[in-house]
């Protein structure tokens, strides 16, 4: 827990909106252009791509035109040492096409308002939690909001990317994909409001006419830069990734994908890996699923998903201290020594009712930089429950089950119908939060622990 005595300082956001609405013009015009080249058919579609197949998220089946639902409660909220009370909004609304999502928490305490709640401009974005769009053919999708679990591809440089490490400066971004045919387009964004991290891919299936396993056959290629802070100064982009993969083999609906994929960050280092996933879109019109098993050999310098889930706190551009303040956490990648992997992951999803995703990246080497992802969500008239939990610095498996340490994000919601529309809430969060900024203006932060019980009327009465 953090001392009492600390005094954080939130440095604002310095004229974001800065030109930004004709940025945001312009990358709402090139996916426009984008929806209107490409045909809306998804055969193809790669469902791990970001929230595309979340199932929180999801717009309706044929069966529904449009949904709302809104909440409003009270309670406390308790954010690094102090308490505070503390109000919640929230308004959704769901069609056949779109998922509109904005919700907000204004919190007080002894000695005044939280300040970051309501401190910059930016904060009246922040309420957007999800405007997703999809083509009812399901060929398009694109969606703004705070990312929280983009991957390109097989995810060997982008993998579980998200905005909100640092909770209080979050960012609202967007993520796309464009399916066709024969060609898919993918692109992100970590800010819609200004040029930051962002990435492109495409994937050109050149043989899709075909009958045979060879129509199957996709070759992709990523491409990532950071114009916040480069990575590198010889190269006009920061990552690079091309990744080959086809349908091999049929069973029972079960359908077996081989893949090779080759990454590299100009300046630092490189790697490969190959694998395979196992597949079934729609077993027994109950659940989706996905298998996968895969090696990574990697050179120094080098790491698999480098833009992921801890890039805002802890990378090139951020540094993420120990709770003491002792010590950086983590590894820089001029620190990382030559070492391979093991990669597994299980998702298991029942249509808009419950995900297990579970994705466990077990490094050999003589560093701690196994990596852990889980996304867990249930959902019922009763009670609903949502996890999402990344780590970092690990072991083997056993070491899941040691302190939490210091590269944690972690997301826990409970919610329980008490009576008719009469919800309690309970809110718990592993963030983190900006200390100072050290002399070459490198944000350091350090891991901050928030709770908030809740009491919340909705209305519908139902369950989500």
């Amino acid at each position: 827990m953090l001392a009492a005595t600390h005094i954080v300082s939130i440095s604002k956001r310095p004229n974001c909106f800065a030109g930004g609405p004709q940025l945001f013009r312009t990358r709402i015009r090139l996916i426009v252009i984008l929806l209107l080249c490409l045909p809306s058919v998804s055969n193809g579609q790669d469902r791990l791509f970001g929230s595309l197949d979340d199932p929180s998220e999801q717009v309706l089946g044929l069966g529904g035109l449009t949904e709302f639902e809104g909440e409003a409660g009270a309670g406390f909220s308790l954010v690094g040492p102090q308490w505070y009370t503390g109000a919640w909004f929230s308004a959704s609304q769901k069609s056949r096409r779109h998922v509109v999502k904005l919700s907000g928490m204004i919190r007080a305490g002894l000695y005044g308002a939280y300040e970051p709640d309501t401190d910059e401009l930016y904060d009246v974005a922040r309420i957007v939690q999800v405007l997703r769009f999809e083509s009812l053919r399901r060929g398009t999708y694109v969606r703004i909001g705070p990312l929280n679990r983009t991957r390109f591809g097989t995810g060997h440089l982008v993998n579980f990317l998200n905005t909100d490490a640092v909770y209080d400066e979050r960012t609202v971004g967007i993520e796309a994909q464009m399916t066709g045919d024969v060609l898919t387009v993918e692109g992100f964004s970590e800010d819609v409001f200004s040029s930051g991290l962002m990435g492109a891919r495409i994937s050109v299936r050149p043989l899709s006419k075909l009958s045979n396993r060879l129509g199957t056959l996709s070759i992709g290629a990523s491409a990532v830069v950071d114009r916040k802070i480069r990575l590198t100064e010889t190269s006009q982009v920061d990552g690079q990734e091309a990744d080959i993969r086809m349908n091999a083999y049929d069973t029972g609906g079960f359908s077996f994908f081989p893949f090779f994929s080759y990454a590299r960050m100009p300046d630092y280092g490189q790697g490969f890996s190959f694998g395979a996933d196992i597949e079934h879109d729609n077993f027994v019109d109950f659940a989706r699923l996905h298998f996968r098993l895969a090696l990574h050999y990697n050179s120094s310098d080098f790491r698999s998903g480098y833009f992921g889930a801890f890039y805002t706190a802890g990378s090139h551009r951020a540094n993420i201290l120990s709770e003491n303040e002792s010590a950086l956490a983590g590894y820089k990648l001029r620190e990382i020594e030559r070492g391979n992997s093991i990669e597994s992951e299980i998702r298991v999803m029942i249509f808009n009712r419950f995900e297990f995703w579970y994705a466990f990246m077990r490094y050999h080497g003589v560093q701690p930089l196994s990596e852990y992802h889980l996304r867990l969500m249930f959902t019922s008239n009763r009670f609903n429950l949502s996890i999402g939990q990344d780590r970092r610095g690990l072991v083997g498996f056993s070491s899941l089950f040691d302190g939490l340490g210091d590269e944690n994000r972690m997301r826990f919601e409970f919610e329980y119908r008490v009576v008719g529309p009469l919800w309690a809430r309970v809110n718990a969060d592993y963030t983190y939060v900006k200390l100072f900024e050290s002399v070459d203006s490198i944000p350091q932060h350090i891991v901050q622990r928030r709770f908030s019980p809740m009491v919340i009327l909705r209305y519908p009465t139902r369950s989500r």
